[in-house]
């Protein structure tokens, strides 16, 4: 079972809002129509019963799109345990995330000014490279 496309999911809570608010115009309608003295009796049951309907229509709409999300959510958990579990399809992900994550480093390296190479050099105040020096001088001498 495969995700939906970006186009399915955006009508999908677009659709998914419109029954919210059509649930909740019914629901006021409800409210609003049972209370009234204003109505025919006739006419106030049709539209009641009008009401109740749609009510029920929406609500089984939601309930359906719950589980259908539901669903959704599950297949895509199963989906990435399986690649997660499997070797080669573990390996083909992990190459296609670094190219689509991959930074483009740069060649150039900085030159760093000369203090700022001797300070990287010095351990306990003695220069590293000065003493390996006088020490190449000493042997070089012998």
């Amino acid at each position: 079972m495969s995700l939906p496309s970006g186009t399915v999911v955006t009508f999908y809570s677009i659709e998914l809002l419109i029954d919210i608010v059509v649930l909740a115009v019914a629901c006021l309608n409800l409210a609003v129509i049972g209370t009234t003295k204003l109505l025919h009796p006739n006419l106030k049951f049709i539209l009641i019963t009008q009401s109740v309907a749609v009510v029920f229509f929406v609500l089984v709409r939601l309930i359906y799109s719950f589980f259908f999300l539901i669903g959704t959510i599950l297949a895509g958990a199963i989906e990435i345990s399986v690649i997660t579990h499997h070797p080669l399809l573990k390996r083909r992900v992990a190459r296609i995330f670094k190219k689509i994550f991959y930074l483009r480093r740069s060649n150039r390296i900085d030159v760093a000014p000369h203090s700022v190479q001797l300070a990287n050099n010095c351990r306990d105040g003695t220069n590293e490279t000065t003493e390996h020096f006088k020490t190449l001088q000493q042997l070089w001498n012998e």
